[in-house]
């Protein structure tokens, strides 16, 4: 298996991923799938880390979604493909996806899991499954019902069709545009202001706010009180406090 479909790099609190196979369009196959599955699993572990930006090498694609050409040569014979953060993977900490070009089904499906989704303007989203007489499997019509305006996220699953970042934006898919091949800065700089803060506030405020998707307004408020009484009973917040008794 080539030991570089998927590069990690630390910048400081921030690990950027990257996945490298641009020959391909990134597309996803099992050797990618289970990297990122293993470095999401580390990333959690790892408390000097604080954020991640998921990315895709070159310009022309973030991913073009599953390896296709895999699966059907596998087809059969294939066990249960890993899941790169779509399901099955918890990431606690904050993670920003920096698209560049294309994010076709399983790429849109790994963007839309991300948190935070910064795109350049020459991005393109698609789920296009069902023009192959299949429909989103990794969290695409889930996710995408929770983020886009409801009609128009129907309408992109109904039909397949590509659409731009600004269209993107518009239906509140992505959070930021940028010019093109500056995505990826964004998404640091966004990472260091996010990584500036405490690594338990940040766990503790993703793990409330998704949580209360779920929730009564009620019982998200109770969450969100519990969540709130246990950072008041941390080192951490005491030394915050400290510097106002100055």
């Amino acid at each position: 298996m080539p030991s570089d479909s998927l590069i990690l790099e630390e910048k400081g609190g921030v690990l950027v991923l990257t996945i490298n196979r641009p020959e391909h369009k990134n597309a996803l196959n099992i050797d990618v799938l289970q990297r990122l599955k293993h470095a999401w699993e580390e990333f959690n572990r790892e408390s000097r880390l604080k954020v991640a930006i998921l990315t895709g090498a070159g310009s022309e694609a973030f991913s073009a979604g599953a390896d296709l050409k895999e699966i059907a040569r596998t087809k059969g014979k294939r066990k249960k493909r890993p899941s790169g953060i779509h399901k099955g993977v918890k990431v606690k900490k904050p993670v920003i996806a920096a698209v560049n070009g294309l994010a076709y089904g399983g790429g849109f499906e790994l963007a839309l899991a991300c948190d935070i989704r910064v795109a350049s303007k020459n991005a393109t989203f698609a789920l296009r499954e069902v023009t192959l007489g299949f429909m989103p499997g990794g969290g695409g019509v889930v996710r995408l019902a929770r983020v886009a305006h409801p009609g128009y996220a129907l309408y992109l699953l109904l039909t397949g069709k590509p659409v731009t970042a600004q269209e993107a934006y518009d239906a509140g898919i992505i959070d930021f545009i940028t010019d093109e091949g500056k995505a990826l800065d964004k998404a640091l700089a966004i990472a260091d202001e996010i990584a500036a803060n405490e690594l338990e506030s940040l766990i503790a405020i993703k793990e409330c706010f998704y949580s209360s998707i779920d929730l009564s307004l009620e019982e998200a408020l109770k969450k969100e009180t519990s969540e709130v009484r246990k950072l008041a009973r941390r080192s951490a917040f005491e030394k915050h406090l400290e510097r106002f008794k100055k």
